[in-house]
C-alpha cells in the first residue's frame, strides 16, 4: 500500500510525500528495487545527496537492473553535483577586518537545497569549461532558456521572410537576366 501511494503520489508529482512513502515501503519491506523509487523522488525534489546514495544502494541489491546504465549516468552527474556543493557551497558572509576583533562567519547550505544545487553547478561549469561533463540542470524548463526563444524568433523571421519572397516573386519581379559581367541579374518594375 505504501508502494503504491508512492507511485500516485509522484505521478501527481506530489514528490515529498512519495520520497515519504517509498522510503517507508524499503524500510518495511527491505526490498533493493524500492530504492530506485526513492532515489527518483529524491532527484525530483533535489536532494542530490539522498538520491545518490539511493541509487548506489538500488545497483548493489539489483546487480543485474535493466535501467543499470540510466542509472549509472545518473549516479555519474550527482556525484559531480554533490561533490562541486560540498567544495565551493561554504560561503564568508561576514568580513574579518583587521584589528577589529570581528569573527568570520560561514553558511554551508544543506544539500540538495536551490542554493546548494545552483552553486554545485556554477562551479561545475567554472571547473568543467565548455566539456561534456558538465551536470544539465533537468529542473529547468527550456521554455526559460534565451536559446530556446531566439531559435524560435530566427525561425519565425526565417519563415516570415520566405513566405513574403514566395508570395511576391509572381508580382512586380522582373526576369532574371545574365549580365555582361557574368552574374544573374534581376529586374524590378511593372509586367
Amino acid at each position: 500500500m505504501l508502494f503504491e501511494a508512492g507511485r500516485v503520489a509522484y505521478a501527481a508529482g506530489r514528490f515529498e510525500d512519495s520520497l515519504d512513502y517509498f522510503q517507508r515501503a524499503h524500510a518495511m519491506s527491505g526490498r533493493g528495487i524500492l530504492l530506485y523509487n526513492v532515489g527518483s523522488a529524491a532527484d525530483k525534489l533535489r536532494r542530490d545527496a539522498v538520491a545518490l546514495d539511493a541509487f548506489r544502494r538500488y545497483l548493489e541489491a539489483v546487480p543485474a537492473a535493466e535501467n543499470r546504465a540510466e542509472v549509472e549516468s545518473r549516479i555519474h552527474v550527482l556525484e559531480q553535483v554533490v561533490a562541486a556543493a560540498q567544495l565551493t557551497v561554504t560561503a564568508t558572509t561576514v568580513a574579518a577586518t583587521p584589528g577589529s576583533g570581528d569573527t568570520t562567519a560561514t553558511v554551508t547550505p544543506p544539500l540538495g537545497s536551490e542554493t546548494a544545487h545552483e552553486a554545485a553547478l556554477d562551479a561545475s561549469l567554472r571547473v568543467g569549461g565548455a566539456g561534456g561533463d558538465t551536470p544539465h540542470d533537468s529542473g529547468r524548463s527550456i521554455f526559460k532558456e534565451w536559446w530556446f526563444w531566439t531559435v524560435v524568433g530566427a525561425v519565425v523571421v526565417g519563415t516570415t521572410t520566405g513566405i513574403v519572397v514566395a508570395a511576391s516573386s509572381g508580382r512586380g519581379l522582373g526576369p532574371f537576366v545574365n549580365g555582361t559581367d557574368g552574374g544573374v541579374h534581376m529586374t524590378l518594375g511593372a509586367q
